[in-house]
């Protein structure tokens, strides 16, 4: 029960950062390029 409710948190935390790092991505780099980073980031 207990090891539930704590994946449950990292993966909510887990979204929050790459939320927050394909902003962050978006920004500084084009669209295009930053799309596949995020893939490649997700995929490994």
């Amino acid at each position: 029960m207990e090891n539930q409710h704590g994946l449950d948190f990292l993966t909510r935390v887990g979204h929050m950062v790459v939320f927050i790092w394909q902003n962050r991505i978006m920004t500084h780099m084009g669209r295009p390029y930053a799309r596949a980073y995020l893939i490649a980031l997700t995929t490994v």
